[in-house]
């Protein structure tokens, strides 16, 4: 954690990172990219108000002191004062990927494409951190962001340079997360969110654009869990309501950690990474073309109040970027820090887009709304997020049901869904969402969203994770697949055995099983 007090250097980084990067950035951008290239650890809100007190500063009156006697200039020989430009020359070649479309130097050979360009300067970016870590270390006063090709600059030598000039002090580095995750921006297009998006949006959501979503979806963002040891692959939903698409996301992230060994204690930029991975992968399955379309979350409301929308100070904020599906993880990543915060109806919205209005219109049975009375997503909203179609059932493939087409889920899932409904026979469950690509299933049970994940050393243990339960202890069930073959397994009608429903979830996978709570205290 960077100290509460900034040091000469760090100021200095500060006013130059200002200057230099854009002000007519979005604000929340624009201080990210400032943060970036500050470095130390410093987030954009720190660097935003330590810029505030600089400024207030300069406000106060100042008391001059008269001009101390001009000393004599001191001429350098010639050949030492172009080594001396040359340098400044080479410092001030910036390779930071703040412009999407980035100007080459004039005079530049007319076979040298956009395409070839930007691989340029993305292979620049992805062999080091030289970017911001050059910038912060080499950068003088004047010098603007700018992509230049690296071999278009003369040559430089180090050894006359130390001749000429005493060297400078090194810069520490060793704990500059800035310098050594520098994370590219996103090429596409931005734009704010059109009132018709906007509108259409929430019919889908809620039927009418008059209704505003409940208060706990418009607060809700993706935070793991950090105070209970076991659980770090957990997110914590703040209130009910967001559950499914929260499960949904978890799902998805928890089968990334599992994929990459430590999964109940990741790291904070492994727990981030696996989260962009699996946003990405959400919204990739929605897209109905080699394009997505994705809110990011704002700040500036760009829909006004109207007789046919209410604001609800999260969709009119939104801004709407169209990627390449290969680039979608990338603007992830590069957002991450607003999905965390507040990205839950952001990302249902880009499912949505990326699906389009009509084309989640005509994947369920009916048309109804997403969010049922009570503000808890419907079975087409999961199986959007799962799927990335709106289905309305669970069963393998389509049903016909005289003239009409039952959807069901056509193909394996990567994540799974299980559901207490099927142990009270109310609908069976399909083979493509109980035997996903990885051992993580959704779990619906008494009208909220959770999570099983299948524990990769044990092939019979499923640890179960519950984001709004405040759970203080590790959950781990272990299953005796055949304890109940040739014995009567217990009738799920009785009340007085009371059976915690999260066995009868299991007993739909192994419908012969025992599940042993391993000292938990059961959930029923």
């Amino acid at each position: 954690m960077p100290s509460d007090q900034w040091t000469e250097q760090e100021t200095q980084l500060l006013k130059r990172a200002v200057r230099a990067v854009p002000s007519d950035l979005e604000k929340n951008d624009r201080w990210r990219q400032v943060a970036v290239l500050v470095g130390g650890g410093r987030g954009k809100k720190e660097c935003y108000e330590y810029w505030k007190a600089i400024n207030k500063a300069k406000a106060a009156p100042v008391v001059r002191r008269p001009p101390s006697p001009k000393e004599p200039e001191v001429r350098r020989p010639k050949a030492q004062t172009d080594r001396v430009k040359q340098r400044k020359a080479r410092e001030e070649v910036l390779v930071v990927d703040i412009d999407d479309s980035p100007q080459r130097d004039e005079g530049k050979e007319n076979d040298y494409s956009e395409d070839a360009f930007e691989e340029d300067i993305s292979q620049q970016l992805e062999r080091s951190a030289i970017g911001a870590a050059t910038w912060r270390r080499d950068v003088g006063p004047g010098a603007t962001l700018a992509h230049r090709r690296a071999d278009a600059m003369p040559a430089y030598d180090e050894r006359a340079d130390e001749r000429d000039s005493p060297r400078r002090p090194a810069y520490d580095d060793s704990d500059d997360e800035g310098r050594r995750d520098i994370k590219r921006r996103p090429r596409g297009s931005e734009r704010s969110v059109s009132r018709d998006e906007a509108v259409s949006l929430r019919e889908l959501l809620l039927g009418d654009a008059k209704r505003k979503p409940p208060s706990s979806w418009l607060k809700q963002g993706f935070r793991f869990c950090d105070d209970l040891e076991g659980c770090g692959y957990g997110l914590i939903q703040k209130q009910g309501g967001p559950c499914g698409v929260l499960a949904a996301v978890n799902a998805e992230a928890a089968a990334e950690l599992v994929r990459h060994g430590d999964w109940t204690a990741p790291s904070s930029e492994r727990r981030e990474s696996a989260l962009a991975k699996a946003l990405a992968r959400i919204v990739r399955r929605c897209c109905t073309s080699q394009k997505a379309l994705i809110c990011v979350p704002g700040e500036k409301p760009r829909v006004e109040r109207s007789s046919s929308y209410t604001p609800d100070s999260v969709t009119e904020c939104c801004r709407v970027w169209t990627v390449d599906i290969d680039e979608i993880e990338t603007l992830f990543s590069y957002f991450i820090d607003d999905f965390m915060d507040n990205g839950c109806l952001p990302v249902l919205y880009s499912c949505l887009l990326s699906r389009t209005i009509e084309g989640v219109r005509s994947d369920g049975d009916e048309s109804t709304s997403l969010l049922d009375r009570h503000g808890y997503a419907n079975q087409c909203a999961v199986n959007l997020l799962l799927t990335g179609r709106a289905t309305s059932n669970v069963f393998d493939g389509d049903k016909r049901m005289d003239d009409l087409i039952l959807r069901g889920v056509s193909e394996r899932s990567d994540v799974g869904f299980l559901t207490l409904l099927e142990a009270y026979q109310h609908c069976a469950v399909g083979r493509n969402f109980k035997a996903p690509r990885s051992r993580v299933w959704v779990v619906y049970s008494e009208s909220h969203y959770s999570l099983l994940v299948g524990d990769p050393s044990r092939e019979l243990d499923l640890h179960y994770w519950d984001g709004l339960a405040n759970q203080d202890e590790v959950i781990r069930l272990s299953i005796d697949e055949d304890y109940y073959e040739g014995r009567e397994v217990p009738n799920v009608n009785d009340s007085s055995l009371l059976i915690p429903p999260l066995d009868l979830v299991v007993r739909s996978l192994y419908p012969h099983a025992k599940v042993d709570w391993n000292g938990a205290e059961p959930i029923l």
